[in-house]
């Protein structure tokens, strides 16, 4: 998710012709492709895997990027469910092109990082947090002790290695530099969708609206002519909805990524309404897949499960209500794609649904009893056609507009290898730099000294994850990997290794917790 993210963010920044945009992607090994590349798709060679990230995402947004591509050595850990970077990954961009870098999950990228620091190397370094580690963490046996653990070693590499930290929704933990804001968006693809539900909907009340008049006619005419065929014809026209299916849920499947939430409000739902409850078609894959079968099953919950699909495919065009009832997403693109598709969405109501929040077609809950009503009402009513605001909202443009606008980042002049317009910054000024820098000297003085007693503190804390990074041991023992920490020299000849079992950072699957839906149910919280 993290690289697609990626992808669609170098592709917007490329589509001026003035500014020019490096994407890093990972190559990982032929026992890592197998593991988690889907339908059999093997690269031989780095080429190969350009061609098809270019042919992908000019499918996706109409046209050619003008981005360049590198890759960096990655290893498949899973016990985190994520690639890793193998080496110091600051050092595959030369040093004449590093101006700005922007670093998808910064916290995941530079846990292991060993190497030159990325505020050194770039001029600006800007994080985007999409992942909301935390949450997993808590999810584990002796979660709270790794969450505790975990939450201090996010900050401390976020503060040394980023000038500035974009999260994108407040659902993941306070860290150093940040600001809040929605800097994603969604493929024109999508919104191609939004705007012919749209098309539909106008003709659909159109078409209403004449048939009322008809209706009105016909009635009037009744009083003078026995004639009631054209009440028959208007009674009998056939009125296709706009969307023919109910509701649906899309996602790897994990108990973690909302479907613990999704099983048990059904089952409260269904204990509600007299042992019924709402059908509900599930498209996905994962390994907790078998679990949540057997876990419908035994409930006598009416899920359907499909498989793993691409959300634009056209079979999911036709359902008219997403629920996502997530509480570990940071933001849920599948959430922001379906609104830009036209139809409702039911979410909790939790941080990171508060840009989707402000939507008509989003529906809210906090708890089981006003999740059967949002998606009752969602079934039983029709959603807002789209309009040209919130269309606009949804877009890759304006996302990064967004994003520009919150990373301090000067685009005003170009950048040159010896001059960049970047000055190297450890943060955003604060109310009080703002204030001590208009008035006199001895505030200017304390400014200064305040500020130069951040950044040496910053050093020194770089220093000591970057010395600690280097203990091959201490690597092993949480979880980096054997042998990881040296760039390879050769990427086509870079073969995974098995590493060690780590200990106190999240798994997105779990290893030694089994789920257990009854469980988690009967002791009134979430798994």
């Amino acid at each position: 998710t993290a690289t697609a993210t990626a992808t669609a963010t170098a592709t917007s920044s490329s589509s001026s012709p003035k500014r020019k945009v490096t994407l890093l992607v990972p190559w990982l090994s032929a026992s890592d492709q197998e593991r988690i590349y889907p339908n059999g798709l093997r690269f031989e060679t780095p080429d190969e895997q350009e061609a098809y990230v270019r042919s992908w995402v000019a499918n996706r947004v109409g046209f050619e990027p003008q981005f360049k591509l590198r890759f960096y050595a990655g290893r498949y850990a899973p016990d985190y469910g994520s690639i890793l970077p193998v080496g110091d990954l600051a050092s595959v961009v030369p040093s004449h092109e590093a101006d700005v870098a922007v670093l998808e999950e910064p916290e995941h990228l530079n846990w292991y990082h060993h190497g030159e620091r990325w505020t050194r190397r770039f001029h600006h370094v800007v994080g985007i947090v999409h992942t909301n580690y935390l949450e997993y963490a808590r999810r584990e046996q002796q979660g709270t002790l790794k969450a505790a653990m975990l939450r201090y070693v996010n900050a401390w590499v976020c503060r040394t290695q980023c000038h500035k930290v974009v999260k994108l929704s407040g659902a993941v933990q306070d860290l150093p530099r940040e600001t809040t804001c929605f800097v994603h968006g969604v493929s024109p693809k999508f919104l191609s969708v939004g705007d012919e539900v749209r098309r539909r909907i106008e003709e659909a009340r159109a078409a209403a609206a004449s048939a009322a008049t008809n209706t009105a006619a016909a009635t009037t005419n009744l009083a003078n002519d026995d004639d009631t065929s054209s009440l028959t014809a208007d009674a009998t026209a056939d009125q296709n909805p706009v969307f023919a299916k109910g509701c649906y849920f899309i996602g790897k499947v994990l108990w973690g990524k909302g479907y613990t939430e999704l099983v048990n409000n059904l089952i409260t739902d269904k204990a509600s309404h007299g042992g019924t409850t709402i059908p509900f078609d599930v498209y996905g894959s994962g390994p907790d897949l078998d679990a949540v079968a057997a876990a419908a099953a035994n409930a006598g919950l009416p899920m359907t499960f499909f498989g793993a699909r691409d959300h634009g495919d056209e079979s999911l065009h036709d359902y008219k209500v997403l629920v996502n009832p997530s509480l570990s997403d940071v933001v849920a693109t599948t959430t922001a794609e379906a609104l830009a598709m036209g139809k409702f969405v039911v979410v909790a109501k939790h941080p990171s649904n508060e840009f989707f929040s402000t939507f008509p077609n989003a529906l809210l809950f906090d708890d089981e009893a006003s999740f059967s009503a949002a998606v009752r009402r969602a079934l039983a009513e029709e959603p807002q056609p789209l309009s040209p605001e919130d269309r606009a909202r949804l877009t890759w443009e304006a996302a990064t507009l967004r994003f520009l606008d919150v990373a301090d980042i000067d685009v005003t002049e170009p950048f040159t290898p010896t001059t960049s317009p970047l000055s190297p910054k450890s943060s955003s000024p604060s109310a009080f730099a703002r204030v001590a820098s208009g008035a006199a000297l001895p505030f200017r003085l304390v400014n200064g000294a305040v500020r130069a007693v951040s950044n040496a503190t910053d050093d020194a804390l770089a220093i000591v994850h970057n010395t600690l990074t280097g203990v091959e041991p201490l690597r092993r023992a949480v979880g980096a990997g054997k042998r990881t920490k040296a760039t390879p020299a050769d990427l086509c000849a870079f073969a995974a290794e098995e590493h060690d079992p780590s200990v106190p950072l999240p798994s997105k699957t779990p290893r030694q917790r089994t789920w257990s839906w009854r469980t988690n149910a009967e002791s009134g919280r979430t798994a």
